[in-house]
This record gives C-alpha cells, sequence and structure tokens, in this order.
C-alpha cells in the first residue's frame, strides 16, 4: 500500500489559509454600514443599569442607586479597548474593569478581562455583552439576557434569594 505524503508547497498553502483566516477574523466585521471606530470613541455616563429578573416576585436590581453617578463612566479609547471607572456610594476608592471591544455592524461586542470577574459579579455585568451604537454614537443600548445571576454579589439584601434568570439593561450617553 503505497502512502500519499503533502507536498511541501501543499502544507505551505494550508498554513497561509490559516493564518489569513485567523487574521481576518480577528479584525472588526461588519461590511460598509458598520459604525467608524471614531464614532465610538469618548466617554460615556450611565443613565441606566438593571437587572430585570424573570420571577415577578423580585425587585428589579437597579446597579445605579450604589454607584456615585458623577464618578461612573465607559471610555471607548481607539485601540479598542475601554474602561469602566466607577465608585460604590460611600467608598473611599475609584474602582476600573478594562477590556477590549469590536465593532460589529451597528453593535460593539465588549469583552471584559478576565482578571475582573469578581468586579463584574458584583456588578451584575457578564464577561462578554453587546452594545447597540445609536444616534451615530451619542448613546449605547444593552438588552443582555442572563442565567444564574446571583444578586447576594450584588446586595445583601438578596440574600436567601435562589440565582435567577434575567435581563441586564444598559443605556449610556456621550459626555
Amino acid at each position: 500500500m503505497k502512502r500519499k505524503h503533502a507536498s511541501a508547497g501543499a502544507i505551505f498553502a494550508a498554513v497561509l489559509l490559516f493564518v489569513a483566516t485567523t487574521t481576518l477574523t480577528a479584525c472588526d466585521s461588519g461590511g460598509e454600514d458598520a459604525v467608524d471606530v471614531a464614532v465610538v470613541v469618548g466617554t460615556y455616563a450611565f443613565s441606566q443599569w438593571t437587572f430585570a429578573p424573570n420571577a415577578s416576585a423580585i425587585a428589579d436590581a437597579n446597579v445605579l442607586d450604589t454607584l456615585v453617578a458623577v464618578q461612573t463612566s465607559m471610555r471607548f479609547t481607539a485601540d479598542r479597548r475601554f474602561l469602566l471607572d466607577y465608585r460604590f456610594v460611600g467608598g473611599a476608592n475609584d474602582l476600573f474593569i478594562s477590556g477590549t471591544y469590536a465593532i460589529n455592524g451597528q453593535q460593539l461586542d465588549v469583552r471584559l478581562d478576565g482578571s475582573f470577574d469578581a468586579a463584574r459579579r458584583k456588578l451584575l455585568l457578564p464577561r462578554d455583552f453587546t452594545l447597540r451604537v445609536l444616534d451615530n454614537g451619542v448613546r449605547l443600548e444593552g438588552s443582555i439576557p442572563r442565567n444564574g445571576v446571583d444578586l447576594t454579589e450584588f446586595s445583601n439584601r438578596y440574600a436567601g434569594v435562589p440565582a435567577l434568570d434575567g435581563t441586564l439593561l444598559l443605556q449610556l450617553r456621550k459626555r
């Protein structure tokens, strides 16, 4: 039985195709009507940050009620990074979460850095979520389905409440 071996040229072509595909996949996608990064760059203030549980017996959790509004913002940079800066009411220090974003049509695909998992859970944020870009970048909105949210990580007033499914509602306005 004769074995067939791939030629060096075929291997090189396969590697080249893999590298090209991987590189193109890592770039922003969205086609002709994708939002330009210059539209997104800037600092946004939160006007809504609420977790609405699917369980009607449990009140919505308003994250903004626990934060100092003037010290809570999300800044997007041209190099596709962001910084979420915040301070809890009564807290002595500003805190932050950083990450990256990609533009996908009229949306931002946001990914928080993994080293901030404990902080993001206190803020009821998933590691990855999408924000819609509205009014030529003046507003950002997200309606993010969440499963198994532990509200006790957000506030002790939810002690004894089991993990819940619901929707995280975010609205931001450019400063």
